[in-house]
């Protein structure tokens, strides 16, 4: 993820995801493809007996990809 305060985009995030083929979009309905799908972006600490999550923010995807190897999916907000 990706931080610019002066961009028209403030966050952006580049997202790539080896080895699910079972996720990369081949109908609108799938859930990496771009048609109105976001992802809810977190990072945490894992204590021994419960993870503690921030959340970084929701990004839409507007762009999804896949080279045969592995799927990337690029998600952007415009929120500030």
């Amino acid at each position: 993820m990706s931080q610019d305060a002066n961009a028209a985009t403030r966050r952006r995030l580049n997202l790539p995801i080896a080895g699910l083929d079972e996720l990369i979009p081949t109908a609108p309905g799938d859930l990496l493809n771009v048609y109105g799908n976001e992802l809810c972006v977190s990072r945490g600490i894992e204590f021994a007996d419960r993870i503690e999550l921030v959340r970084l923010g929701v990004f839409r995807i507007d762009r999804s990809t896949a080279d045969g190897r592995r799927s990337r999916s690029t998600a952007s907000t415009a929120r500030r």
